[in-house]
């Protein structure tokens, strides 16, 4: 998964002070869902870096975020959630 897929709007929602969780589809709570940051370096090449590393909640509740018609599962404290 790319990093900054997944990071940009995590620590956004973090900065607006939402409590975030990331949740994995197929991962059990305690799994690292790993990502990864390809750093383009010249003519078609790159280079894959290790990104940040998730670690899947066992949260009791689960909202969906819903952003253009993608759907972000998103775990949350306490939020009200309807389509942006």
């Amino acid at each position: 998964m790319e990093d900054y897929e997944v990071i940009v709007p995590f620590q956004s929602l973090q900065a607006l002070g939402c409590h975030v969780d990331a949740v994995f589809p197929k991962k059990k709570a305690g799994e690292i869902c790993a990502t990864a940051v390809h750093d383009f370096a010249g003519d078609r090449t790159y280079s894959e870096k290790p990104g940040h590393n998730f670690t899947q909640p066992s949260a009791d509740s689960v909202a969906l975020l819903i952003c253009h018609h993608n759907f972000v599962p998103l775990a949350f404290e306490t939020l009200n959630v309807h389509q942006v």
